[in-house]
């Protein structure tokens, strides 16, 4: 629990995000065509709180992850992780 509330202050946002989504596939990802799904909608509002940063940062940041296909899905429908092995990268950055 204090490593996740000392990561707003000492990490990048795409590191946080990244490593939220993967904590969110290791809970609960299940294995579909393209990737790994979360099996559940979150909002890119919701990701913001968790991660303690703006909508408009989260939402900057997924654009261009569905750019390079790290992640695909629409505001309102579930999340696909195509490329986890990226988000484990962007993650494991210092």
């Amino acid at each position: 629990m204090h490593a996740r509330l000392q990561e707003p202050a000492t990490q990048r946002v795409e590191r946080r995000l990244a490593a939220t989504l993967l904590r969110m596939v290791k809970q609960s990802g299940r294995r579909v065509e393209g990737g790994v799904e979360i099996p559940f909608a979150v909002s890119r509002q919701e990701l913001a709180e968790m991660i303690a940063t703006t909508l408009f940062t989260v939402s900057r940041t997924l654009a261009a992850w569905e750019q390079e296909g790290i992640v695909s899905g629409k505001r309102s429908s579930h999340l696909v992780i195509g490329k986890s092995h990226r988000l484990v990268q962007i993650a494991e950055q210092a």
